[in-house]
């Protein structure tokens, strides 16, 4: 246990604390580093170990320097260097982490394989196998969980076999084992591997353990589940409300309009869902209506958009929008709604279907105080799209207010895809913007380029922005140029110049731009991290509550410091200093996630310094709080809570808090409410 004494050293052990020693000295800025160190140290703490493994994990050093403590002979430290391997991802350490898959201790077997998961290197699948056949129902479920990580549709044969295993917990994730095996099933032979596969889950819809059931639901939501149409449809009145949401959601994703027997008949199952008495059911058969368009659904469209959650309204007054669908009385209700969110949607609804009918309305809306009135008034200035229109909107790229100029963006990429013969008449917004010095903007205006990578008459104004978005603040706009000239195969001379960038991830993304048009290179070695101070790793109780005093109410999420004790420590660091306060929630994605804290307020900020990925075996369950990055170990500020579970998330974002009390609140935020004060409360 923590706190008692080994008797166990090394040379391999010796050496590790010889460097972090030598660690502690350069990173405290002392003299030199030529200290003699002792070759027998005085015997120490199971805590002081930890410690260590946690500095290595924390500078992402090789896994040869936490290998060592493999071999401690407490099952605590063992376990920790495991999870310290996994998150630094050495390939090369995979054997010695495969090694304690034949660990005495279950625990210690369990996060063997996890690790190996995290680390995803294809050597882990020989190890891996024979954990498959463990007597222990985690270990087996660890076992397919890390497999699928490798995303390889060889592996979708396992999927016949473990749908008949005697344990629901090794039953309900085979279905998101599968969606991850899938993910790369490209030939004519994956694909039939896939059907059998999916197939083969059949008997896991309608399983008696109900958390199995909505798993698989959600992953056949994530594949094409075509195969088990008729079960999917039956599984859309189960009587646990989230596998119909996620057997809603995969219908919808298999409706194919150019079937239209099938489509028909799969339209009676939406509309009902649409008219579930569970919100999130609700919201997935309206969002699901979009591929349907018959006068029935027409119908109960505008009857969704009458009343309800504010979000299934908002989506419900979309689809209609597009369609020209929605009826005068329900744009006319919408338009009083107290949502914001609403009344935002039905005044694009109304611009798109009358056009200069809403112009003094949405100068209203443009001359508001409220900011998220604001944004949807340029939405709907692009649909109204007169010469009036487009003389406000060049006023706004004029202008300083850069939530408008990243939702103009937002709005023309939308309309391209809508109307991609009119190019011409935004460009001229699209060049403006990859000027604009804010990385937000710039990254946006990447966006409104979407699907146009074979235009390579963008590639100068392209090139030009990414030398202009130098340093760490500007991120987001150069990986945004570099994965267009990705999909391009194009922008070799600057890929080349990107894989010496000083940040990892922009390193990363060159090799791949390079990739795709055939040219090998490797990003340049990064720098090693400074450690952690241990003073910034404050003592964090496992009763620490915080608050967060939102516009729509109270939530309070109890924090994690033993699964992620650097997040946490970090949020709550943040959080007493005040940082938090005034805050909006920036993305909303119903039946998913909230996301917040931004100091920019629109995705791209951060607090001046990142955290290390602290991955663990914490579920993204509905409810889960974790850091948003844009990267490896990017991890911030920016705050998000699980709507709805999203077991796709498990293991590739830090969970370092657990929502305490509020879910209510978390379903009613919508983007541009804001936290007005955040508070530790115990």
């Amino acid at each position: 246990m923590p706190g008692g004494r080994t008797l166990l050293y090394s040379p391999d052990m010796n050496r590790t604390r010889a460097l972090l020693a030598s660690l502690a000295i350069l990173t405290a800025g002392c003299g030199s580093s030529e200290k003699p160190v002792d070759e027998n140290p005085p015997e120490r703490t199971i805590a002081q170990d930890i410690a260590d493994i946690q500095r290595l994990e924390d500078t992402r050093a090789p896994g040869a320097l936490v290998e060592p403590f493999l071999s401690h002979e407490n099952e605590t430290v063992r376990r920790r260097a495991l999870l310290a391997l996994g998150r630094i991802g050495d390939p090369k350490s995979v054997s010695a982490v495969a090694a304690l898959l034949r660990d005495p201790e279950t625990k210690v077997v369990e996060d063997a394989a996890f690790a190996l998961g995290l680390i995803g290197d294809p050597a882990i699948a020989e190890p891996l196998r024979p954990a498959l056949k463990s007597p222990e129902p985690e270990v087996r479920a660890l076992a397919i969980q890390a497999l699928s990580r490798l995303g390889r549709p060889g592996d979708l044969g396992l999927a016949a076999g473990m749908a008949r295993d005697a344990s629901a917990r090794v039953r309900g994730e085979l279905g998101m084992a599968v969606a991850r095996m899938a993910a790369r099933a490209e030939s004519d032979e994956d694909k039939s591997k896939l059907k059998d596969a999916v197939l083969a889950l059949k008997p896991l819809l309608h399983d008696p353990d109900d958390a199995a059931r909505w798993r698989t639901a959600c992953g056949l939501s994530r594949v094409d589940a075509s195969p088990l149409r008729a079960e999917i449809e039956a599984a859309t009145v189960d009587q646990e409300a989230l596998v119909r949401a996620f057997a809603t959601r995969a219908l919808g994703r298999i409706v194919d309009p150019e079937q239209e027997k099938k489509t028909r008949a799969a339209e009676k199952t939406l509309i009902r869902s649409a008219g579930d008495s569970d919100p999130r059911v609700a919201w997935e058969g309206v969002n699901a209506l979009e591929k349907c368009v018959s006068g029935e659904v027409s119908e109960a469209l505008n009857k969704a958009a009458s009343g309800g959650e504010s979000v299934t309204i908002a989506r419900a007054l979309e689809i209609l929008g597009m369609r020209g669908e929605a009826t005068p009385g329900t744009i006319k209700a919408a338009l009083r709604h107290p949502s914001v969110t609403v009344r935002g949607v039905a005044l694009w609804a109304k611009a798109f279907r009358h056009g200069m009918e809403a112009f003094d309305e949405s100068m209203t809306a443009l001359k508001s105080g409220d900011a998220m009135s604001r944004r949807a008034a340029v939405r709907a200035l692009v649909a109204i799209g007169t010469s009036k229109a487009h003389g406000e909107l060049e006023r706004v790229m004029l202008g300083n207010e850069r939530a408008l100029q990243v939702q103009l963006m937002a709005e023309i990429a939308d309309h391209h895809k809508r109307h991609p013969q009119l190019h011409a008449d935004w460009d001229g917004y699209v060049k403006s913007a990859l000027d604009v010095p804010d990385a937000g903007v710039r990254e946006a205006a990447v966006g409104a380029l979407a699907g146009r990578e074979e235009d390579a008459s963008w590639d100068a104004a392209l090139e030009k922005a990414y030398r202009a978005s130098g340093g760490k603040d500007m991120v987001d706009p150069r990986m945004a140029v570099l994965m267009w000239f990705e999909k391009a195969k194009r922008g070799r001379s600057l890929a080349f110049e990107a894989t010496k960038d000083d940040v990892p991830a922009v390193r990363a993304q060159a090799v791949k731009t390079l990739k795709a048009s055939n040219e090998s290179a490797e990003a340049a070695p990064a720098p090693p991290p400074a450690a952690i101070e241990p003073t910034r790793l404050e003592e964090i109780g496992f009763s620490m509550i915080v608050k967060l005093e939102t516009t729509r109410g109270v939530i309070r999420i109890r924090m994690l410091p033993g699964a992620a004790p650097a997040m946490a420590s970090s949020f709550v660091r943040l959080v007493r200093s005040g940082f938090y306060d005034g805050k909006t929630w920036h993305r909303v994605v119903p039946n998913f996630v909230i996301q917040g804290g931004d100091p920019k307020g629109d995705g791209t900020g951060d607090a001046g310094f990142t955290v290390r990925d602290e991955w663990s075996r914490e579920p993204f369950d509905a409810g889960a709080v974790g850091m948003a990055t844009s990267g490896k170990d990017t991890g911030s500020c920016q705050l998000f809570i699980m709507s709805a579970p999203a077991p796709h998330l498990d293991g590739r974002y830090t969970v370092f808090a657990r929502l305490e009390s509020g879910m209510d609140v978390v379903r009613a935020i919508e983007v541009g409410d804001r936290i007005a004060k955040a508070s530790v409360e115990r």
